[in-house]
């Protein structure tokens, strides 16, 4: 395994996995503790809510976002996952290269993303973490088949030509745990790991402020 969780491996190498939830749940908070747990310093004494690596090899993590404005907070998220991992924020790593899609119209950002993927792989020679977040807005339309089936591919090739893995982040549909779009229904068949991130509820069924992490 890559990655374990409080003892139990969760993430294999060359795969498929997933963080779903309601939009609010902090699955992106969730991507940087996993990346911080996979390139974390010997030095740094963080417990990344009980995730650790499992494997003895160097990764690299290439987190893709798609949300976050490139002048705050998508920037403010990379210092942060530098620091939980036990960097300088001002000094990164190399182990962690980063971009952002959020700027380039949806119907060019699967080329676009395809693009990116190749020159990192070419570039690389440590096995990738890769993180699409959110990977519904890498395609251009995720309730059609021909555009999900794109991404699906993309990857299906990827795992098993190269030494890469993906962490996919997707929101659920609203009062739904299913994850959304063809696209989303597709993603979870092809899955290794799923994790689902929500808040508990009260005994009137409604939102607490406890967030629960859970393995589907």
């Amino acid at each position: 395994p890559i990655i374990s969780h409080e003892g139990k491996a969760i993430f294999y190498p060359n795969t498929i996995n997933i963080i779903q939830g309601q939009a609010g749940v902090h699955k992106s908070r969730l991507a940087e503790i996993i990346s911080a747990a996979l390139i974390k310093q010997q030095t740094c004494k963080a417990e990344l809510l009980g995730f650790e690596k499992a494997s003895k090899e160097d990764f690299t993590v290439l987190y893709v976002d798609t949300e976050r404005n490139w002048k705050d907070q998508f920037p403010a998220a990379i210092q942060r996952l530098l620091e939980t991992a036990g960097y300088s924020k001002h000094e990164g790593t190399k182990q962690l290269k980063y971009v952002s899609l959020l700027e380039i119209p949806r119907k060019e950002r699967f080329s676009s993303l395809q693009e990116y993927l190749e020159m990192q792989k070419s570039e690389i020679s440590n096995p990738l973490f890769i993180i699409l977040d959110v990977s519904t807005d890498c395609i251009e339309d995720f309730n059609k088949t021909d555009k999900s089936m794109e991404l699906i591919d993309l990857m299906n090739v990827a795992i098993n030509e190269y030494d890469v893995t993906f962490l996919c982040l997707i929101h659920e549909n609203p009062k739904s745990e299913k994850a959304r779009g063809h696209f989303g229904t597709e993603l979870m068949n092809k899955s290794s790991t799923a994790i689902q991130v929500g808040y508990e509820k009260d005994a009137k069924n409604r939102d607490t402020d406890l967030l629960r992490i859970r393995f589907l």
